[in-house]
């Protein structure tokens, strides 16, 4: 599995528009948002790095979202028991 941590900024008015947006994206969970610097921590979730391209994309292009940064990457691989 792999899991990114993400910031969102939001464009100037339109944070609520940005953090509804990026909540309806699966794989995305949006931790917390900051209304004076329009800043919005999310966590993304996928099986696979080109899945989770895919998911950083749709939410770079998500409605009121001025840019993306990706914060944190790892992979997660299942530990044999």
């Amino acid at each position: 599995m792999n899991y990114s941590s993400i910031l969102v900024v939001a464009e100037e008015g339109r944070l609520d528009d940005a953090v509804r947006a990026a909540s309806e994206i699966d794989g995305v969970d949006v931790h917390a948002a900051d209304p004076t610097t329009r800043r919005i921590v999310c966590t993304i979730e996928a099986e696979n790095v080109d899945e989770e391209v895919r998911i950083f994309e749709l939410v770079r292009r998500a409605s009121g979202v001025l840019d993306v940064s990706l914060i944190e990457h790892r992979i997660d691989e299942p530990t044999e028991g």
